[in-house]
């Protein structure tokens, strides 16, 4: 739904009430994104080893926060997401 590359950065993604079935990645981070919050995602049926969110190669995001998440897995890639928080990420512990 959203690609973020060619060098492009976003300084804060907001998100609220999002339903995707059979999407790969919501939001595809080939660029920095310095802030995502997101809250009421329901996310089914990506292909495997997909996420909602995905950072590419040596793509860093800094900082998501994920609320109310229903999903098999809120993040992927090669990227590093370097602060996570968030009820969201308690998915399969």
């Amino acid at each position: 739904m959203l690609c973020v590359k060619d060098g492009g950065s976003v300084d804060c993604l907001q998100m609220d009430n999002i339903y995707c079935k059979g999407i790969n990645n919501i939001v595809d981070a080939q660029g920095t994104i310095y802030h995502i919050s997101a809250s009421n995602i329901i996310h089914t049926k990506a292909v495997a080893g997909e996420g909602t969110f995905k950072a590419a190669g040596q793509i860093t995001i800094p900082e998501i926060v994920l609320t109310n998440y229903t999903g098999d897995r809120p993040t992927s890639g090669e990227g590093n997401f370097i602060k996570t928080r968030g009820d969201g990420f308690m998915v399969g512990k």
